[in-house]
């Protein structure tokens, strides 16, 4: 049964495992790690049903150490799965861990505890092919946000995007806006969906070139699996609509970003879409025609949006020309011009 003496606990590690013993090792490695912060912090460790034996091997750290809580649950994917940690998490901090990482909790705690933030995100290295590598280098920065969201994703949103488990944040506004993770069913970025609606309500970021947290990349794992229909590509550009209505619920204007988003997550379910080039042309150029809101964040974002891609993608000018034809076509609700600026464009991103 879960329960605890929550008076003292200040930090909650959500850590959501599936299938995960093959990573028993590393993951006691980085509890028994915690020794300065072990009073004030929990680690809810919550089993997605995985069936293999991992629930048991969870229940057995959770005797070992007094700061371990093992949540058995039904499978709902890992969005349902953090969600469960952040309604039962006691912490008025919380931090995301894969089960495959590790992360320096110690000192992630004393990072926070020497700064003021509403969000907190810090650098990582990243481990592949058996080698550590750079992962990501931020600066020492802090920035009031407070009014001025959209300036901040112009000129920092490829430093600020990503996964939630390099980033440290606060319980009571995730509870204050119920902020939770959107099933993958529905979308395919929860990651960034979810620190985009958090950082709706933020008014200091603080970024941290302090790295504390390795991140593994497996072929094998789900981030990195293809998939063979359309759909992801339509789950993908859900994210962007479910921004455009979050960001309009709190009155928050991001129009501009909001075309660049999509085409970001556009681009990345066209990069795990297996189809051959010729369907992905013909079922986007019907999508980009049929679906309403693609030309509503077209329409919206006007010549603003190209600010975006100058700042923040390794693209070169005529990549650019491309895609802001392809705005134009979707303006144009043109079938023809699309299908052209859309081979274009994917034979410029499969050249990269």
């Amino acid at each position: 049964m879960y329960s605890r003496d929550d008076r003292n606990i200040k930090y909650s590690l959500i850590i959501p495992v599936f299938r995960a013993l093959k990573f028993a090792d590393d993951l006691e490695l980085m509890i028994s790690n915690i020794k300065e912060f072990k009073d004030e912090t929990e680690i809810l460790l919550i089993d997605d049903a995985s069936g293999d034996g991992t629930a048991d091997m969870l229940l057995q750290l959770e005797k070992k150490y007094s700061n371990v809580y093992c949540i058995l649950k039904e499978h709902g994917g890992i969005s349902d799965t953090r969600n469960r940690g952040i309604n039962l998490a006691k912490g008025k901090f919380l931090l995301f861990v894969d089960s495959d990482d590790t992360m320096e909790v110690d000192k992630v705690i004393r990072l926070a505890q020497e700064n003021d933030f509403d969000l907190l995100v810090y650098s990582f290295y990243q481990w592949k092919n058996n080698e550590r590598i750079d992962g990501r280098s931020l600066e020492d920065k802090r920035f009031c946000i407070e009014n001025d969201i959209p300036l901040f994703l112009k000129n920092h949103y490829k430093e600020f995007a990503g996964s939630v488990w390099n980033k440290i944040f606060k319980k009571e506004l995730i509870d204050r806006y119920h902020i939770r993770f959107i099933p993958e069913s529905k979308i395919g970025n929860e990651d960034i969906l979810f620190n985009l609606m958090y950082l709706c309500h933020c008014r200091t970021v603080v970024f941290s070139k302090q790295k504390f947290y390795l991140y593994k990349i497996y072929e094998s794992s789900a981030s990195h699996q293809s998939e063979t229909g359309f759909e992801i590509v339509q789950r993908f550009c859900n994210c962007a609509y479910v921004l455009k209505a979050y960001a309009q619920k709190y009155g928050i204007e991001m129009k501009e970003f909001l075309y660049y988003f999509w085409i970001k997550e556009l681009t990345l379910a066209l990069r795990s879409c297996t189809l051959s080039e010729e369907k992905k042309k013909e079922f986007l150029a019907e999508y980009c025609i049929r679906e309403a809101q693609v030309y509503d964040l077209a329409e919206a974002s006007g010549n603003g949006v190209l600010d975006y891609f100058l700042k923040h993608e390794k693209k070169d000018s005529l990549q650019i020309s491309c895609i802001i034809n392809l705005q134009k076509a979707i303006l144009d609700r043109n079938k023809q011009k699309l299908e052209i600026f859309i081979s274009e464009f994917l034979k410029r991103e499969n050249s990269k």
